[in-house]
């Protein structure tokens, strides 16, 4: 658990991933485009807290 620092790249990552989540809900387009962009930013879900761990200096794989 302190190595992981408790898992705050994971819950960084995720209010990143539900701010564009967020975003593309409030953009007045089609809705199997909100669709696939709401799939694509919970895909980017796991890249995004890879890299945050790398920035704050966590143990990602632990």
């Amino acid at each position: 658990m302190v190595k992981q620092k408790r898992g705050l790249h994971i819950i960084i990552a995720s209010i990143v991933v539900w701010g564009g989540i967020l975003a593309v809900e409030l953009l007045n387009i089609p809705l199997l485009t909100k669709n696939l962009f709401v799939f694509v930013c919970t895909a980017l879900f796991l890249p995004i807290s890879y890299f945050i761990s790398r920035l704050i200096n966590v143990d990602y794989s632990k």
